[in-house]
C-alpha cells in the first residue's frame, strides 16, 4: 500500500526509470542482478541539478573493483528517458587509473 501511494505522489514513471537504471548498472558489471549483486547494492539518485547518478556499494561495489585496475577510481554513469510509456536506460562503469591519466610535465 505504501508502494502504491508512492507511486501515485511520484508517478510510476520514476519508479520504472530507476529500476530500468539499476537494471543497466547490473549489466554493466556483466552480471545482472544475482545473489552477490543485489538491487539494494545500487543506488540511483540525481545531483544537484537534477541528472541522475549511481552510487555503488555491497557486491556491486566489490565486483566493480575486481573488474577495475587496482587503485582506479569508479564512477557510474546513468542516463534515461522514457517515451510512449516505454523507459530504457543506459549504464556505464568507468575505472580511471590515476597513473593513466596525469598530465605530463612540461
Amino acid at each position: 500500500m505504501l508502494l502504491n501511494q508512492a507511486a501515485r505522489d511520484r508517478g510510476v514513471g520514476f519508479f520504472a526509470r530507476r529500476f530500468a537504471a539499476k537494471e543497466a548498472c547490473a549489466k554493466a558489471l556483466g552480471t545482472g542482478v544475482i545473489e552477490r549483486v543485489g538491487w539494494q547494492d545500487i543506488e540511483i539518485s540525481t545531483d544537484g541539478s537534477g541528472a541522475p547518478k549511481i552510487a555503488l556499494s555491497g557486491g556491486a561495489l566489490r565486483r566493480a573493483r575486481r573488474l577495475a585496475p587496482k587503485g582506479s577510481k569508479i564512477t557510474g554513469h546513468v542516463s534515461f528517458a522514457t517515451a510512449k510509456g516505454m523507459c530504457i536506460a543506459l549504464a556505464v562503469i568507468e575505472a580511471r587509473h590515476p597513473v593513466c591519466h596525469q598530465t605530463p610535465n612540461r
